[in-house]
Order: structure tokens, then C-alpha cells, then sequence
């Protein structure tokens, strides 16, 4: 089970990457086909995810299915 209160307040694209086990490149291909959330952007122009978006990636990570209901199959690391 996740524990929302040990996400922290925001997060880097990359460590949201790691915390899913995807590298950086292939968190963005998902990014880009929907399955996960565009991450939201900082006065700067930064992308980052918010503690909502972080638990919504974990639990797209875990159980495999977007919250439109699509099924995702992810390669286990070897």
C-alpha cells in the first residue's frame, strides 16, 4: 500500500521516474501516450509533481491500469 505521508510536497520529473523504477526517457514516452500525468510546471517553467500526481503515478505503477481503465503491461527489471 502507498503511504501518501511519506511523499514529499513535489518532486523532479527524474524522481518520479525513479520512485516508478522507469529511467527518465521512458517516463516521458508514457508522458506522452497518456498513461501518465503530465506533470504540472513551477513559476520557472519547471516540471515537477505534485504529492496528488505522485500517488496517482505510484498507483498506475502498481496495479498496471490508468485511470481511464486502460491495461499497462511494464517490463520487470532484470
Amino acid at each position: 500500500m502507498i503511504n501518501p505521508v511519506t511523499l514529499k510536497p513535489a518532486v523532479s520529473v527524474s524522481d518520479m521516474a525513479s520512485q516508478v523504477n522507469l529511467s527518465r526517457q521512458r517516463f516521458y514516452q508514457l508522458i506522452d501516450k497518456g498513461i501518465f500525468p503530465e506533470p504540472l510546471r513551477d513559476n520557472a517553467g519547471r516540471p515537477y509533481y505534485d504529492r496528488q500526481q505522485q500517488l496517482q503515478c505510484l498507483q498506475i505503477r502498481h496495479d498496471g491500469v490508468t485511470p481511464s481503465g486502460e491495461v499497462v503491461l511494464f517490463n520487470v527489471k532484470r
